[in-house]
């Protein structure tokens, strides 16, 4: 399978499940949009509703019909491959160590590293494979999600989005602001913010993703989860509701 199907059957597992894209649903109803974040790559599918009849998504590689339920869905999606969290951890501890070595800091040093929690530290070890490949990394983004194609945010109906801002500065603190001010009380919480010093990293990364390249503004909201009516989201069941359906076709 196609990574960038993974996306189109995230959303159809969502989609179905929030009950929006079933035969018995209304012909009117709005579906959700999924933004998904994997190790390896970002994606983002939706259905766009525009503010004319006569306007339409354009052709190309970012446009999905997926026929589901007894109806057309004309999709917008897009996987952007090398912008994983998996990816972020990566070129950000090596940029960390880049600039480290730029002030004569020895091999097995101790180096301050601002996207760890305050108080926690990280062990790791980097070949040396220079600097080109994370700019082209950072430019690549740039024109990306700069794409001609992607619908503009005024003609999008896309799902709130609650920005994790608040919630980073929390993390970044520490363990005693964890403990005294917030989450003291849940000790398999607190066990995995000890046991995962990059979740300052990971919110940072996640809120810049939303803010600078979704251009998402911090006052949207949006319920955050794993799970729907007890199914867990991902692209395993809007595959098997595909296949078990067997009304689904796509083109591109």
């Amino acid at each position: 399978m196609d990574f960038k199907d993974e996306g189109i059957y995230e959303w159809i597992t969502a989609d179905y499940l929030f009950g929006t894209i079933k035969a018995s649903t209304p012909p009117d109803t709005p579906a959700y949009a999924i933004l998904y974040l994997g190790g390896a790559s970002t994606q983002i599918v939706s259905k766009p509703i525009f503010a004319s009849s006569d306007m339409q998504l354009e052709e190309g590689e970012h446009k999905y019909n997926l026929q589901f339920g007894g109806r057309n869905h004309v999709l917008y999606q897009h996987s952007y491959l090398g912008y994983g969290l998996m990816c972020a951890w990566r070129h950000v501890h090596r940029l960390v160590n880049f600039m480290s070595t730029l002030q004569g800091t020895k091999a097995k040093a101790v180096v301050d590293n601002l996207c760890l929690a305050k108080g926690t530290w990280r062990v790791m070890t980097f070949k040396d494979e220079g600097t080109l490949g994370l700019l082209r990394c950072v430019i690549g983004w740039c024109k990306s999600a700069n794409s001609n194609h992607a619908p503009q945010r005024r003609r999008l109906t896309l799902p709130p989005l609650l920005l994790p801002k608040r919630t980073t500065r929390q993390v970044c603190q520490g363990h005693d602001e964890w403990l005294w001010n917030h989450w003291g009380t849940g000790s398999e919480l607190m066990a995995e913010l000890a046991d995962r010093p990059e979740w300052h990293l990971d919110l940072t990364f996640m809120h810049a993703l939303l803010r600078l390249g979704y251009e998402f503004e911090d006052g949207r909201e949006a319920a955050i989860g794993k799970k729907i009516q007890g199914m867990e989201l991902g692209w395993c069941l809007g595959a098997m509701i595909a296949m078990v359906g067997g009304e689904m076709k796509c083109w591109i």
